[in-house]
């Protein structure tokens, strides 16, 4: 059977739970979203 492994916390997801603790009733899911997109991008423009 696979061994599953499980993801070490990023830099997007302890700004995700620093927010939660401090302010629980806002939706953190588009910060998110946008956050590792913008990551995304910037991991592309730094390849080419």
């Amino acid at each position: 059977m696979a061994e599953r492994r499980v993801a070490e916390p990023d830099a997007v997801a302890r700004v995700i739970e620093d927010w939660a603790r401090e302010r629980p009733d806002l939706d953190t899911s588009p910060l998110a979203v946008l956050a590792r997109l913008h990551r995304s991008y910037l991991r592309y423009r730094a390849s080419h």
